[in-house]
């Protein structure tokens, strides 16, 4: 959320969280500038760290982006108790 307000240029920013008994899915979407994945150098950790931390949890990180056309992060995971034990 930090990263979407600080860079995005966005005028909106929604985040959507669903669940169900055996999975979950977060959202965070902005209509922002987008960017190109390809293009950002090793030196820009913020997606990469975002990634890591899912898939430690045990959960999958889906980043959907273009230029001009906004960014979508998506969060999955298949255990909605395992997310409340973690108090995530």
């Amino acid at each position: 959320v930090n990263n979407a307000l600080k860079y995005s240029k966005a005028r909106n920013l929604t985040l959507q969280i669903e669940a169900w008994k055996d999975k979950f899915d977060i959202r965070l979407i902005d209509d922002g500038i987008g960017f190109d994945k390809q293009a950002i150098d090793n030196y820009h950790y913020g997606l990469q760290i975002m990634q890591n931390r899912a898939i430690e949890a045990g959960f999958l990180c889906e980043v959907t982006t273009s230029q001009s056309h906004g960014t979508t992060i998506c969060v999955t995971g298949t255990s909605v108790a395992e997310l409340i034990q973690m108090n995530y």
